[in-house]
């Protein structure tokens, strides 16, 4: 608030007053001028308007006059009162008086002393705020911050504070806090000082978490916007939730930190992480020795972004390798990036499945990259090998590979049938769809095999292949092989392009079956920063295409260095 105290002011006022006079001979002149006092107004007297009443030999005189300015006025001889009121708005602000004996043919000079009248004895303003202005702020939160449950690790979204300046006055400079208990689990990010925020005007800051939180409750930290009491400015609002530990739901997942937390996904040690549960990868893991597939996965697992760097040996399970054997229709692997060289060899003589994710999908795999250099083979019957999985819709569950891309060369030997896609290995009949996906890479079937840009095996039904695009330069040795599909088997196929350029073995550019895979040149899908994949005239990636905001939801970016679309937790292609 501001303080009472007394000013005089330094200013001379333009002031004309017409007194008349019977006797023009006689006349004098007044030339007024107010005085300031030592200290410092909380209104400059320019803001203010003086009404100024003179009273004398003729009677009484008013006049009202804005700010300062110089005068002088004509008045009859004799003594003159003089009485100054200062108003801001219609609030009396500041009074003044003094009294002059005027002289026939003289000029007198009257120094008016103003004093401020608006507050209280003990300097407070009455009113609260200046005569005609007031001060206040209101803040808004936005994000995510303030949830009730997350896995312990989490690292929660910030929170956005915008501050508005609701009075009529700037704000001044203005501190932001936080205070409690909990206060050190947060910390405040500004752009700059809030030195002043003008009418109407509003300043953002965000709160983010200073470090990763444990289990428990956090309910003690308030957040205060304050201007340290110079015009009674001050806000503040609460933090309060809860972390829980983990349990392998999907509100608090199990958290896989390294290798051995790798390897323990799905056995039941320790207790509770079974194949049915939820998991969260918090760190890169690399694998050195052979591995042995998870699965088959009921649950879910979230790569959390991270990467996982493959083993050069993958041992079967069964019929299945990858990182998982088989995903269940109920299962999910999602935001996770994988590299390495890999080999597989089954000795089996039924069909085999690999895949650099999983054998078999018949769940969801969304927001994974491989960069793997996979090969596979089996010499006692077929095999079918994809760059994200080896099969999906086994027995008619629903397989979906949604938002993914792989990038490495992928081989296969067999004696038998082989199917090798860029994406998937075979797909049987049955619901399921392969979408908004790309591949590049060689893709290199033995002399049995097929291949196909995103599909190797097409089996029919009822599933789609949909808004792909096969970037390869060498695809199989089939001539009968299509860009997208290696044996097309259903119509399901909308808007999917392909490598104008491609090659087919031996065969060369085969041009054949162009709905499968129109054809488009490179340069085309490097151009404008993306514009091409999201749109008219491409593969129609808008509803996916998160750009700068890109997330789990909208996972799409663009690598402007690679010139080609990443996924959320990517600054550049996965190669």
């Amino acid at each position: 608030m501001n303080k009472l105290f007394a000013i005089t002011v330094n200013l001379v006022l333009g002031l004309l007053l017409c007194v008349c006079s019977s006797g023009g001979s006689d006349t004098a002149t007044i030339s007024i001028s107010l005085r300031k006092l030592p200290g410092k107004a909380a209104v400059g007297i320019e803001q203010l308007r003086h009404d100024i009443t003179l009273s004398g030999p003729t009677g009484v005189k008013t006049i009202s006059i804005k700010g300062a300015g110089t005068a002088s006025a004509s008045v009859m001889p004799g003594t003159w009162n003089i009485s100054v009121q200062g108003f801001m708005g219609e609030e009396l602000y500041s009074v003044g008086s003094a009294s002059a004996e005027v002289k026939p043919g003289k000029t007198s000079n009257v120094s008016v002393q103003m004093t401020v009248v608006w507050s209280d004895s003990a300097g407070v303003p009455s009113s609260g705020s200046v005569p005609g202005r007031t001060y206040g702020i209101s803040l808004s939160e936005s994000g995510t911050l303030a949830f009730t449950t997350a896995g312990e690790g989490y690292y929660l979204e910030p929170l956005t504070v915008t501050i508005t300046n609701t009075g009529s006055d700037g704000t001044g400079l203005l501190n932001v806090g936080i205070t409690g208990s909990d206060s050190s689990s947060f910390s405040i990010i500004l752009s700059a000082p809030i030195s002043d925020i003008p009418p109407g005007g509003t300043h953002t800051f965000t709160i983010v978490q200073a470090s990763s939180l444990v289990a428990g409750p956090y309910n003690d930290a308030t957040v205060t916007v304050d201007d340290g009491g110079a015009n009674g400015i001050a806000e503040s609002f609460g933090l309060s939730f809860t972390v829980l530990a983990p349990d392998g739901t999907q509100v608090a997942p199990w958290l896989v930190t390294n290798a051995s937390d790798l390897v323990a996904v799905g056995t039941g040690s320790p207790t509770g992480w079974d194949l049915d549960k939820s998991y969260k990868q918090t760190n890169p893991i690399t694998l050195t020795t052979s591995w042995a597939p998870i699965g088959p996965l009921t649950g879910n697992y979230d790569g959390g972004g991270n990467i996982i760097t493959l083993p050069s040996v993958i041992s079967p399970s069964g019929v299945y390798a990858g990182l998982f054997s088989q995903i269940a229709s109920s299962g999910e692997v999602k935001n996770l990036a994988l590299k390495g060289t890999v080999t597989v060899n089954f000795s089996d003589t039924g069909y085999c499945y690999a895949g650099v994710v999983a054998g078999e999908n018949n769940g969801t795999i969304r927001n994974v990259s491989s960069s793997v250099a996979f090969t596979a083979s089996n010499f006692l019957s077929g095999v079918y090998i994809g760059g994200i999985a080896g099969q999906c819709n086994a027995s008619g569950t629903p397989g979906i590979i949604t938002n993914c891309y792989s990038t490495n060369n992928i081989s296969g030997t067999t004696t038998v049938d082989l199917g090798l896609g860029g994406i998937l290995g075979r797909r049987q009949s049955g619901p399921g769809s392969v979408s908004y996906c790309w591949a590049e890479g060689n893709l290199s079937p033995s002399a049995f095999g097929h291949a196909g840009g995103i599909v190797g095996d097409d089996g029919g039904g009822t599933q789609n292949t949909t808004n792909c695009v096969a970037l390869h330069g060498l695809i199989g040795s089939n001539p009968t092989d299509t860009r997208i599909l290696g044996i097309q088997a259903n119509a399901g196929l909308s808007d999917n392009f392909a490598n104008a350029s491609m090659v087919y073995g031996n065969y060369g550019n085969v041009g054949h079956d162009m709905s499968n895979g129109e054809p488009v040149p490179i340069a085309t899908t490097e151009a404008a920063n993306g514009a091409w994949w999201t749109g008219a005239d491409g593969p129609k990636w808008t509803a996916f295409w998160g750009g700068a905001d890109a997330d789990d939801a909208m996972p799409w970016h663009w690598d402007s260095v690679n010139l080609r679309p990443i996924l959320w937790f990517e600054s550049t292609v996965n190669r």
